[in-house]
């Protein structure tokens, strides 16, 4: 009985995981697109370690940049952190032209990475739900 209701339910909670990744990627491209280009150093690097649900450690920074928009200087925390990344370093970063103090990193390769996934979810739930019709 419970596995015949997770055969016909699970998919769809799959559909709707996949579903909303992709429009959540779609979305952070799509703000990306709107933000412009500027160069930025980073000032600070500050790493926060918490503990995961199963004992392990995870690893979050938060990245401080300077950088000059239209001949003002501003100074704000990113949460886009990459290998490589050091006090001192020029980087190409996004800012939000309607708020110079919302910005990103330059490249959108993590959002592509959560649009294959939200596929795969699809795809998975395409797959589990034809399994179970077929017993």
């Amino acid at each position: 009985m419970i596995n015949r209701t997770l055969t016909k339910f699970l998919p769809l909670v799959f559909v709707i995981a996949g579903i909303f990744v992709i429009v959540f990627s779609i979305h952070g491209l799509h703000q990306q697109g709107e933000f412009s280009p500027a160069k930025g150093v980073i000032q600070d690097i500050q790493e926060h370690i918490e503990a995961d649900s199963e004992g392990g450690n995870v690893s979050t920074y938060e990245v401080t940049v300077s950088y000059t928009i239209d001949g003002k200087s501003y100074t704000s925390v990113m949460g886009d952190f990459e290998n490589g990344y050091e006090v001192g370093k020029e980087i190409d970063i996004l800012y939000d032209p309607q708020d110079p103090n919302v910005i990103v990193s330059k490249g959108k390769g993590p959002y592509y990475y959560f649009i294959a996934a939200g596929i795969f979810l699809i795809l998975f739930a395409g797959f589990t739900f034809l399994r179970g019709l077929n017993r």
